[in-house]
């Protein structure tokens, strides 16, 4: 697998990754995917949801904080069916290692929401937690 990040006026990387592709191979189909480059969710970001929100959510559902946020995961981004062991399985789509930045602030919206809705709790924001991080 081959991965480019063209920063902007990178005619270099630009020109290698084009000629990468005019070189690949014609008898194999390939999947040739372009898009805009965000950062991976932060430190901070991470931080936060472990300490607010899924801690938060797992308190109050009785829980684990490992169940919640696979729970939530699966209900924010679908769910895939594996079979293991010969029982029918489920795990979510995504996960938060897997988000950029505004993937990580739209899930975290989305998680003091699905808090609120389901369980009735209020749950600080990241700009109202003064916890440490």
């Amino acid at each position: 697998m081959k991965r480019f990040i063209i920063h902007k006026d990178d005619t270099i990387r630009r020109e290698n990754a084009k000629v990468w592709i005019d070189e690949l191979p014609m008898d194999r189909q390939h999947v040739v995917e372009i898009k805009e480059y965000r950062k991976k969710r932060s430190l901070s970001q991470n931080a936060y949801i472990h300490a607010v929100p899924l801690a938060a959510i797992a308190s109050a559902s009785g829980h684990t904080l490992d169940e919640i946020k696979e729970y939530l995961c699966g209900e924010r981004f679908g769910w895939e069916e594996y079979e293991m062991f010969g029982k029918r399985k489920q795990r979510p789509l995504r996960r938060t290692s897997d988000l950029d930045t505004k993937e990580m602030s739209d899930f975290i919206d989305w998680m003091l929401w699905w808090g609120s809705e389901n369980l009735n709790l209020y749950i600080p924001t990241p700009g109202e937690y003064e916890g440490e991080y």
